[in-house]
């Protein structure tokens, strides 16, 4: 680094995008961005991998095209949850109220029974500043403090061709790990972005792995006919003070490192071979 201006990372999220100097714990930029997604889209699908050379597979838009694109899922994402909301405040109206108001709940039925016993105890009250003619707007938020995010945990409510809960993905990722190394991945679960400071994000995630961790025991151990009682495996997701901008602080300390400028992809090759260079890194290894 002796010599060199320190290396800007940058973290392209899908609310917002974060800018900084290598080194540094915090991003010194956030601004807002946007990712759309056809909806037709059928990601995962066989016949959607990603395996041409650039990125004409990736069915997205980003930025203003997101907003401006028609058929889009941005344009869908936010109805406008009450008359009075002014159109252009409803992506900034749902991020303030899910913020401030959305938490993970333990369990959903029981949830919305605490909402219709006492109302009054949980709903809330959004209020906010049409930036046109300076009128005040008011939202009663109700179910969706929770419904919202509800979708890592059941995401077929919010499209029913995603069916898998993120506690299944992170759980089928650390199987398909050597088998040696299941038990501490299992253990040294961290939490990174944005979405996941929801109130009990971690605590629900945590119970939701140990359930499925804890099923495939009793499994083998039936199928031994009680011959064999499995080790119990040991369940941590963490929290910690760097888990909202943990991508960019990772970034940042790898370029801050005298290797970075070794593995880094550079401008001219970036021009000579176009995006498809970024399928791969030696820092990673081989990417498909």
């Amino acid at each position: 680094m002796t010599g060199r201006l320190p290396a800007c990372v940058i973290d392209v999220g899908t609310g917002y995008t974060k800018l900084g100097f290598a080194a540094n714990k915090e991003p010194q930029f956030i601004i807002p961005s946007a990712i759309a997604i056809k909806e037709s889209a059928k990601v995962g699908d066989q016949s959607a991998r990603r395996v041409t050379k650039g990125v004409e597979d990736l069915d997205f838009y980003i930025g203003d095209e997101a907003f401006d694109a028609t058929g889009y899922s941005v344009k869908s994402l936010l109805r406008e949850r009450e008359v009075g909301i002014p159109p252009e405040q409803s992506l900034e109206t749902a991020k303030a109220i899910k913020e401030r108001y959305s938490y993970i709940c333990p369990d959903i039925a029981k949830e919305f029974a605490k909402y219709d016993a006492e109302p009054a105890k949980w709903m809330r009250h959004y209020e906010g500043i049409n930036a046109i003619t300076k009128q005040p707007f008011g939202v009663d938020v109700g179910y969706e403090r929770f419904l919202g995010p509800e979708i890592f945990f059941h995401p077929e409510f919010s499209n029913p061709d995603f069916t898998t809960p993120l506690s299944e993905i992170v759980d089928t990722v650390i199987q398909n790990c050597p088998i040696d190394v299941r038990r501490p991945l299992y253990n040294n679960i961290v939490l990174s972005g944005g979405s996941t400071m929801f109130r009990d994000f971690g605590r629900r995630l945590q119970r939701d792995i140990k359930r499925s961790v804890d099923a495939r025991l009793r499994i083998s151990e039936n199928l031994s006919e009680g011959r064999i009682k499995p080790k119990p495996i040991d369940v941590s997701v963490i929290s910690h003070h760097m888990q909202r901008y943990a991508v960019w602080f990772g970034g940042s300390m790898l370029a801050s490192t005298p290797e970075f400028y070794q593995v880094c992809h550079t401008k001219a090759a970036y021009e000579e071979y176009g995006p498809g260079i970024c399928r791969h890194n030696p820092v990673f290894g081989t990417m498909t």
